[in-house]
């Protein structure tokens, strides 16, 4: 929150490299805060994660736990995007100076918009932490922010499902080029611009699945009522 306060009165690449310094200068400080973080040496021997007493402690179940986090952050995220809140962040995402025209507060959504990411991603880096039991500031570079991003503009801006999708497939392809050595980053890179080029929307960006699943539910009643 009082980060965004003053950021979030800056538009387009301004936030953006605003934000990145802010990144910048926490890591900087993480790696000359010995009496806090130990700097470049990492903290290590963090706790595992337990619950009414049951410590967690091998793969499988740390797997259900991040897959009960996962859930649960999806289900927030997809209610918020449901409610009027989310109707007004999608029309600011589209059009800011249109939404404040209609009234809708635009710097109080993206304070909100802001908050909640920024909670989301220190759940997940509190997971990490303790799943490897050592963090380090090289964990936590602009590098693993920028990937984020691109996986969230790959999949479609403002789409969970397409956020899914983007996570999975920018993992998963890097992986699938590795074989090609010298050659993965660059055809990784090619295709990111080349999907960028035909749909600028990310895969799923353009597509409304709330308006799709109401044809499809109009379309049965239909076929019920013709039966009758």
């Amino acid at each position: 929150m009082l980060l965004g306060l003053p950021v979030l009165k800056l538009k387009g690449y301004y936030f953006t490299i605003i934000t990145m310094v802010f990144c910048e200068i926490v890591r900087v400080v993480e790696l000359n805060w010995m009496s806090l973080t130990r700097g470049p040496l990492g903290i290590m021997a963090i706790p595992k994660p337990s619950f009414l007493g049951f410590e967690i402690t091998t793969p499988r179940q740390f797997y259900f736990m991040i897959l009960v986090l996962v859930a649960l952050s999806t289900l927030v995220v997809s209610n918020l995007m449901k409610s009027r809140v989310g109707y007004a962040i999608l029309a600011i995402r589209d059009d800011e100076l249109a939404a404040e025209a209609m009234g809708i507060h635009v710097f109080r959504y993206k304070m909100i918009v802001f908050i909640l990411s920024s909670l989301l991603v220190g759940l997940a880096g509190a997971f990490y932490a303790t799943y490897t039991s050592y963090i380090d500031p090289s964990s936590f570079a602009a590098a693993q922010s920028n990937d984020m991003l691109v996986m969230v503009i790959f999949g479609g801006l403002g789409n969970t499902v397409g956020s899914f999708i983007g996570a999975i497939s920018l993992s998963i392809l890097p992986e699938a080029l590795r074989d090609l050595a010298q050659y993965r980053q660059l055809i990784y890179g090619v295709l990111l611009v080349l999907l960028m080029m035909v749909k600028p929307q990310g895969l799923l960006g353009d597509i409304n699945f709330k308006y799709i699943r109401q044809r499809m539910e109009h379309r049965e009643k239909s076929k019920e009522a013709a039966n009758e």
